[in-house]
C-alpha cells in the first residue's frame, strides 16, 4: 500500500512539474510563422529552458492575446531587437505554449 501511495505522489509531482510555466530571457527570435489552425508560433535562435518539439512555442491567433503576440513579434523580428522575457509552458505532450512576453 505505501508504494503504491508513493508511486501516485511521484506521479503526481512529475506531472505537475512538467505543465509548470518556464520563463527565458533575451530572446531573439529566428523564424515566425503561422500553422492552418489559426496557430501562431515562432522560434527562438537559443535553446529554450525546457524542451519543446522543434524549439517551438505557439499560440492562438484567435484570442486577442494571440494576436497581440504575432504582432509583437513581428515587431521585434522586423525591428531586430530581442524579446527581454517570455513566459511559456508546455502541456502533458510537450507542447509548448507562450502566456506572456515583452520586447526591450
Amino acid at each position: 500500500m505505501l508504494k503504491k501511495i508513493l508511486s501516485i505522489t511521484c506521479f503526481f509531482i512529475l506531472s505537475v512539474s512538467a505543465m509548470a510555466d518556464e520563463v527565458d530571457y533575451g530572446i531573439e527570435i529566428r523564424q515566425i510563422g503561422l500553422a492552418n489552425d489559426d496557430t501562431g508560433y515562432f522560434l527562438p535562435h537559443k535553446q529554450l529552458a525546457i524542451a519543446c518539439p522543434h524549439n517551438v512555442i505557439s499560440f492562438d491567433l484567435n484570442t486577442n492575446n494571440g494576436r497581440s503576440f504575432f504582432t509583437l513579434l513581428t515587431a521585434a523580428k522586423l525591428a531586430g531587437k530581442k524579446l527581454s522575457i517570455i513566459s511559456y509552458k508546455a502541456d502533458a505532450s510537450g507542447k509548448c505554449t507562450l502566456i506572456s512576453m515583452a520586447m526591450e
